[in-house]
């Protein structure tokens, strides 16, 4: 059976939230709109799996979203975000029980990462481990010739 029994989507995007919906179907799922609903949530059920886009809640900076994470100790976090600055890396990326996924993440590392939030683990997209250790690798072009000569 899963560690988290009861997951908690907070994101704010109603195509990504119903994404992740659909990916935890047949499991206990609620929608937190702001920072209030998701303490409440939280001190109903401290064990859950949270889904939150850091970058479109309510936090007030990292302060308030470390604050968060400490005070609710056994929920498991997984952070989705575009792309996560240095700072917020630096401060979360030596907490346990914080994941890491970029939404331009491939089918198979969103999978994955959702099946390690059920089981409580952590997990780290590529893009962010990458990020974490300096290793950016480079891009291919994806544009053709003509196109790059404009």
């Amino acid at each position: 059976p899963p560690r988290c029994l009861m997951f908690v989507i907070a994101d704010n995007q109603a195509l990504t939230s119903k994404g992740f919906e659909q990916m935890l179907s047949g499991l206990e799922v609620r929608h937190a709109a702001n920072r209030r609903e998701l303490a409440a949530l939280l001190s109903a059920h401290p064990t859950a799996g949270v889904i939150l886009d850091y970058g479109l809640f309510d936090f007030e900076g990292l302060p308030g979203l470390m604050v968060t994470i400490r005070r609710f100790a056994s929920a498991h976090w997984l952070m989705v975000a575009a792309e996560f600055n240095h700072d917020l890396l630096q401060l979360l990326s030596s907490e346990a029980r914080v994941s890491f996924l970029t939404k331009d993440s491939g089918a198979d590392q969103l999978h994955s990462a959702i099946e390690a939030l059920k089981r409580g683990e952590r997990t780290i997209c590529q893009a962010v481990a990458e990020q974490l250790t300096g290793h950016t690798p480079q891009a291919p072009d994806r544009l053709t010739p003509a196109e790059t000569e404009v």
